[in-house]
């Protein structure tokens, strides 16, 4: 079963915090206080992290949004432009606009 990122945090956090009250126990075996700052200093990294792109995935929704209004918004207008061109211009004309229709 795969971990969460929540609970992957979480697991780091009461390692690190194992870690620290045991230090003396786990330092007999080489797992000094440099690496129990690093699970510290990675897990709170990865948070940060985390929050930043939770800030871009909003940003990017919102981006998103805008975007297919602004298409939307463009079709209208060309659709427009090319009913316009059809009635005002020959057919022989249309291509000059990118139109291709027979009608």
């Amino acid at each position: 079963m795969a971990t969460s990122f929540a609970q992957k945090l979480t697991a780091a956090r009461l390692m690190a915090a194992g870690l620290k009250s045991h230090a003396d126990d786990v330092k007999k075996v080489g797992f000094d206080e440099a690496k129990i700052a690093e699970i510290e200093k990675l897990s709170l990294e990865a948070q940060e992290l985390d929050n930043e792109q939770e800030s871009l995935k909003a940003k990017l929704k919102s981006c998103t949004e805008k975007l297919n209004k602004t298409t939307e918004a463009l079709d209208v207008a060309l659709n427009d432009a090319k009913k316009t061109v059809k009635f005002a211009i020959s057919q022989s004309e249309w291509k000059a606009f990118g139109i291709s229709d027979k009608k």
